[in-house]
């Protein structure tokens, strides 16, 4: 149903994977949004693996959703925690 209402508002296209949303619903329900939390520890709260975990970290960094704190490569990501647009969007779907 969170996923339907997610599609519906425009956070999520029709073409992303629900592992997107899962990712951001692990840390909105699971823990504090503020404090940062480990990609590993992501993607075994939402049932991902590690290399698809990033994946969807960093696009949905791209979206604004998370922030990210990087680590020395490229695609190296030290921590994430829900941005204040992603805080806003479970905001939104759970005032209904």
């Amino acid at each position: 149903m969170l996923a339907l209402t997610w599609r519906r508002n425009g956070y999520l296209p029709q073409s992303v994977s629900e592992s997107a949303w899962i990712l951001m619903l692990a840390l909105y329900c699971d823990w504090d949004f503020h404090e940062a939390h480990s990609v590993s520890h992501l993607a075994m709260a939402a049932g991902l693996t590690d290399a698809d975990a990033v994946r969807w970290v960093l696009w949905l960094e791209q979206q604004g959703l998370l922030d990210l704190d990087r680590g020395q490569g490229p695609a190296q990501v030290e921590s994430v925690r829900l941005s204040t647009a992603g805080q806003a969007a479970f905001d939104s779907i759970f005032a209904d």
